[in-house]
């Protein structure tokens, strides 16, 4: 696959449209090619953001009495319009109206995005399970060492596979995901007709999330909900890693198998 292809199927491949052949072949491309990389991420941060629920910044108090002050003007000088010109007045006032409520959308930036990034993008990654179309690449195994091996060179650190049978649920293979500019490993289990992904994202600035905390034996957990899918979240400092259990699941038997995992 040359650059001008890449640059066609950029879409498709981040939208994980592509069929193994070509998922590959793209995968292959942007080992080798820094700008084609570069767009890929471009378009990823571009993504990212469109998804997530952005809220504009408050107009500063003075511009509302600006037009408040406007206003009132107008209310003075309405009684001496003639009756010919009203027409002209009202299509001036909405224009105007019109114009200044652009000019709020144009001129104000993103203050604030959903309670906690991480949230979404562990959620988002989650939907599609079971093991289905590869989001990056994907392994369907309920072998732990297979799936350890599976990682090596396409994620940077060691990706540990808790053993979950005593919590009832099965491994049943891998994926790599991204966000915004990373790969991510996730891995599935699957117990009791319900699905559970965990996620290891690197901790390289990663805030502190906006969610509920909770203290268990000095560790901190951050309980969440996103898409009616529940969600704890935690940091393992031993890895440098921010962990992140999704499910269906009910929160306190979600929050259960996050501290078996964390081994709290």
């Amino acid at each position: 696959m040359n650059c001008d292809e890449m640059d066609r199927y950029l879409h498709a491949y981040l939208d994980n449209e592509l069929d193994v052949s070509d998922s590959l072949k793209a995968d292959e491309h942007l080992l080798r090619c820094e700008g084609c990389r570069e767009k890929l991420e471009e378009m990823s941060i571009i993504k990212t953001l469109l998804k997530s629920f952005l809220l504009m910044e408050v107009p500063p108090p003075h511009l509302w009495s600006k037009i408040s002050q406007r206003v009132k003007l107008y209310e003075k000088e309405w009684g001496r319009i003639a009756w010919w010109r009203l027409p002209f007045v009202v299509a001036s006032a909405l224009a105007a109206s019109f114009l200044i409520a652009l000019m709020l959308m144009l001129s104000s930036k993103w203050i604030r995005q959903e309670p906690f990034l991480l949230l979404s993008e562990a959620v988002n990654n989650h939907i599609p399970s079971p093991l289905s179309t590869p989001p990056v690449d994907e392994l369907i195994s309920t072998d732990a060492s297979q799936v350890q091996a599976w990682f090596q060179g396409k994620i940077e650190f060691a990706v540990p596979v808790p053993d979950l049978e005593a919590e009832g649920l099965t491994l049943a293979g891998a994926r790599v995901v991204h966000f915004i500019d990373q790969r991510v490993p996730e891995l599935i289990y699957s117990g009791q007709g319900k699905y559970y992904s965990f996620s290891l994202f690197p901790t390289l600035e990663i805030p502190e999330p906006e969610l509920e905390k909770i203290e268990v034996e000095g560790k901190h957990f951050y309980l969440g909900k996103f898409k009616e899918y529940q969600a704890v979240l935690w940091k393992d400092d031993r890895a440098s890693v921010f962990c992140a259990l999704v499910s269906k699941e009910d929160r306190q038997r979600l929050l259960a198998i996050a501290l078996k995992i964390a081994e709290v």
